[in-house]
């Protein structure tokens, strides 16, 4: 496995840190624990990223990427203080893929 850091890995990175940083969103986290809310404004910045497609596999709208950009998005998204535990949960929309009906796939899949 190739551990490098592709150029693409590296803008990815930087995109995820630039629009967090822009958002600020260190009080708006703490707001949404305190208040036992969803970051939807967090949500929708990640997908706008194409963060949550871009662990699918091609042939599911995706980019087919791997395990070393999972971790360094993941890492960037913990370096801005984000809940990376609500990322996680997203990235294994491949579990649903390779193991839910066509319905489930049908229903859930645009959310991606």
């Amino acid at each position: 496995m190739d551990f490098i850091i592709t150029e693409e890995q590296e803008l990815m990175v930087q995109a995820i840190g630039e629009a967090l940083t822009r958002e600020n969103l260190e009080n708006y986290f703490q707001d949404c624990d305190k208040n036992h809310e969803h970051p939807e404004k967090f949500w929708d910045i990640l997908k706008e990223l194409g963060c949550f497609s871009m662990f699918l596999p091609e042939e599911a709208g995706g980019d087919g990427e791997g395990a070393v950009t999972m971790f360094l998005v993941m890492e960037a998204l913990g370096r801005c203080g984000a809940p990376v535990y609500l990322f996680w949960d997203h990235v294994k929309a491949d579990a649903l893929l390779e193991n839910g009906t066509k319905e489930q796939v049908d229903k859930f899949m645009p959310l991606f």
